[in-house]
């Protein structure tokens, strides 16, 4: 909710907190609706929300858009950690597994000396 009125006052909503919270409870509850990352139900609520609350749907879906950069922006670091992490797995494919240090390769005794 607080992402949400931060996001209101970036897109320029003047409207007090107290009018806010509920048409941000309204928004979020669109944004459990499947979607591609909330994107479409979010701006539909939004304009939905705000055109009847007097403050133009113009407004709300400039507060949704800005609501949606803000959430993108902040997960880019997690991508970028899945990004690294599947690059390291196909680089590793690549790659011969190590031999385990209590592994004896065959045609090796236990004690290290080759079989006769």
């Amino acid at each position: 909710m607080v992402t949400f009125l931060i996001a209101a006052r970036t897109a320029g909503t003047t409207a007090p907190p107290s009018r806010m919270l509920p048409l941000a409870l309204l928004v979020l509850l669109a944004m459990v609706l499947p979607s591609v990352g909330g994107w479409g139900p979010r701006e539909g609520m939004t304009a939905w929300v705000f055109g009847a609350a007097g403050l133009g749907a113009a407004q709300g879906v400039a507060t949704a858009v800005v609501y949606g950069v803000m959430v993108l922006v902040a997960s880019l670091p997690g991508a970028a950690f899945l990004v690294a992490g599947w690059f390291r797995r196909t680089r590793a494919r690549g790659r011969p597994e190590p031999p385990l240090p209590w592994r004896v390769p065959a045609g090796v005794r236990p004690d290290g000396a080759p079989h006769a």
